[in-house]
């Protein structure tokens, strides 16, 4: 069995903000939920109270994709959990207590303060295993063992990875400014990012994770910022109006953002390592929230524009790039759409089981599993906005 090695990309130099009480809710009237129950683990390299944290932290995970029905403790209690993940006697006394997959865990101490975790997927219908995975790192890095594992079953079972080891980036007023904040996918390890002191709004999160970009009034005037692992803060976009909406291409060296230089809003593409801006749409329209498809070659975003005095929203797309350059699109519209249609994004590619949206209501963060309704992050009593969800972690083995 390969191991998957696991490690620890610090990505930004932030201190760790009060944790705040997180409530997700889920609906999943209609759908038929893969029964699965969690053992208790076994091994050497944590205490009983980190071993029952890292269940239900592995629980979790697999709850919140909408995939599963897991088994509630009452229940799994009833049955002795095995004293070795691969060694799984009692499948018909697990699957009389409703569990019709079991998942049974090993936390393993190792020389050098390492730490093996091994996970295995047993039917208990015949008894055989389905999946067995290993994994390495470090005593800190115990909770990104787990969420690997959680990809990797929601893997098995759907075919698409989990975003268990990603991070969404928001926006919160908490200190008396928005200031943008990073939490993991499921409201744990709440952190403020930006401290700057007045409103800072719209972030994006680059594919390789380095990167987020923002609008903040810090300067008096709504700039356009990108941050940088080791960097710092750099101005990327300065001039009368608005810099907003950024998007990173998939090879982050692109940005896309929306600004109203010359009291039009229309689309922009800053090339972050040359440091350059070309103007993407001249129409009278209003472009705005343009966003990359996943090949990076061509852009949506909706227009909205004036039809016999009233507001009429479009969704543009277009190819944007000639070999390697930016060239000025012509974009193919979509009418028809709810007057209230904003902020679009390409369809979740196979590395992705969770988009997420954000809504204009207060203190509310949605992040919906594919084919069903969303869940409701609710995030203390003050506002949250302007979500941006980086890419899962890598497939199994890469």
């Amino acid at each position: 069995m390969k191991h998957i090695p696991i490690a620890l990309i610090l990505l930004f130099s932030i201190s760790v903000f009060a944790q705040q009480e997180f409530e997700l809710t889920l609906s999943t009237k209609g759908l038929d939920l893969i029964e699965i129950g969690i053992a208790g683990f076994t091994g050497n390299g944590a205490d009983a109270a980190t071993m029952e944290i890292s269940r239900k932290l592995l629980s979790r995970d697999l709850q919140l994709t909408g995939v599963f029905h897991v088994i509630p403790e009452k229940n799994m209690a009833l049955v002795p959990s095995p004293d070795s993940p691969e060694n799984v006697k009692n499948c018909e006394a697990f699957l009389s207590v409703g569990a019709k997959i079991l998942v049974t865990g090993e936390i393993r101490a190792e020389e050098g303060g390492q730490l093996l975790f091994t996970g295995v997927v047993t039917d208990t219908k015949t008894c055989k295993k389905i999946v067995t995975r290993r994994y390495r790192g470090e005593t800190a890095l115990l909770k990104k063992l787990i969420h690997s594992f959680a990809d990797d079953v929601i893997f098995v079972f759907t075919g698409k990875r989990g975003i268990t080891n990603s991070r969404i980036a928001f926006v919160s007023d908490r200190t008396g400014h928005r200031e943008v904040y990073i939490m993991d996918y499921n409201g744990d390890d709440l952190r403020q990012l930006t401290k700057i002191g007045s409103d800072t709004i719209f972030p994006a999160v680059s594919h390789d994770r380095k990167r987020i970009a923002f609008t903040s009034y810090r300067n008096h005037n709504p700039d356009l910022f990108l941050m940088t692992v080791g960097q710092g803060i750099q101005t990327i976009y300065h001039a009368e109006g608005i810099g907003s909406t950024p998007d990173f291409s998939p090879d982050g060296k692109w940005l896309l953002f929306s600004a109203s230089k010359d009291g039009n809003t229309d689309i922009y593409i800053y090339n972050i390592d040359k440091q350059t801006t070309n103007r993407l749409t001249h129409h009278i329209a209003i472009d705005t929230s343009p966003r990359f498809s996943p090949n990076g070659k061509e852009i949506v975003s909706p227009r909205t524009a004036m039809v016999r005095r009233a507001s009429t929203p479009w969704i543009g797309m277009a190819s944007i790039f000639d070999g390697s350059t930016p060239r000025v699109p012509t974009m193919t519209l979509r009418s028809g759409l709810p007057t209230a249609a904003a902020s679009p994004t390409w369809p979740c590619t196979t590395t992705n089981l969770t988009s997420l949206f954000t809504t204009l209501q207060k203190t509310k963060i949605f992040v919906s599993p594919t084919g069903m309704g969303p869940a409701n992050i609710r995030h203390g009593p003050r506002m949250v906005a302007e979500s941006s969800f980086p890419p899962a972690a890598p497939d199994p083995g890469s």
